[in-house]
């Protein structure tokens, strides 16, 4: 397992840096890697992926998460019940009806720092927070001022940051194209993430051993995680994670291909994903 001291950004205050640490292992489990179970697709794929939002909080309580990554409305409306998940609160979200072809787009902030620290003063374990980039859109600079902002503000209060950083709108005709991935890592480096996502749309086989070092590398000492991507067989999703470790990757977040199985196997590949990341 690697137990590598964690990077304690500049704007953590002295006085919170306790906190940062503190919240920075629970979701990493003392390691450099990290283990993210994205609920957020309620509102960014509105119907397209799942019914039963309890489902992913039954997950998130009984498996092997690093963290849940849900947004704050539901965190409110579930976290007294499921006290004992560790919570990653997504600040800014987006639905799928507006067709792409017709809007750049954006996502705009539901909550703020303030509204998180409020949260937890209700004693919910909220160790992260988390935001979306779309790179490239003609909007991306009123995401650069709203990412920019948050994360000096997150780390103010010991919490953990991670960018969703990804390509997309009318300028992009390659959003996984490898050398795009590598720019965004860069960009969410320069934004202070503690973390960055990024989504390759199950194109790993595409990603060759230097790609996956441009981009770990492109993101300095910002630490790389990749999206999970559309369900597909178990075995094959498993592979996929494997070749991102591999090469430098420090995770995954992931939704999909956990919550579209029943609660049993979905709790069971959660203690496999654990297996695999927090070595």
């Amino acid at each position: 397992m690697n137990h590598s001291s964690p990077l304690i950004p500049a704007d953590v205050p002295v006085g919170v840096r306790d906190v940062f640490l503190y919240n920075y292992n629970a979701i990493t489990r003392g390691t450099s890697h990290a283990f993210i179970f994205t609920g957020d697709h309620k509102i960014e794929h509105t119907s397209d992926d799942f019914t039963d939002i309890e489902h992913l909080f039954r997950i998130a309580a009984h498996g092997a998460v690093g963290a849940f990554a849900i947004h704050p409305g539901l965190i409110a409306r579930y976290a007294l019940e499921y006290s004992n998940i560790p919570y990653l609160a997504k600040l800014n979200a987006k639905t799928n009806l507006v067709p792409a072809e017709h809007h750049d787009p954006y996502s705009a902030p539901l909550a703020s720092i303030a509204d998180i620290v409020e949260l937890r003063q209700a004693h919910i374990p909220i160790h992260a927070v988390g935001y979306t980039i779309y790179l490239g859109s003609t909007y991306e600079e009123q995401m650069f001022e709203d990412a920019g902002k948050m994360v000096f503000e997150a780390h103010e209060q010991g919490l953990v940051v991670v960018l969703w950083m990804y390509p997309r709108g009318h300028h992009v005709t390659e959003p996984h194209e490898p050398s795009l991935l590598v720019g965004a890592a860069g960009v969410g480096a320069c934004l202070g993430a503690d973390f960055v996502k990024l989504n390759t749309s199950h194109l790993s086989r595409d990603l060759s051993a230097d790609d996956m070092r441009d981009i770990v590398q492109a993101a300095g000492n910002t630490k790389v995680l990749f999206a999970g991507g559309a369900t597909v067989a178990v075995e094959d999703f498993l592979k996929q994670v494997q070749f991102y470790l591999d090469h430098g990757a420090a995770g995954i977040a992931v939704g999909r291909n956990i919550y579209q199985h029943p609660l049993e196997l979905a709790c069971s590949l959660t203690d496999t994903l654990a297996e695999i990341i927090y070595r």
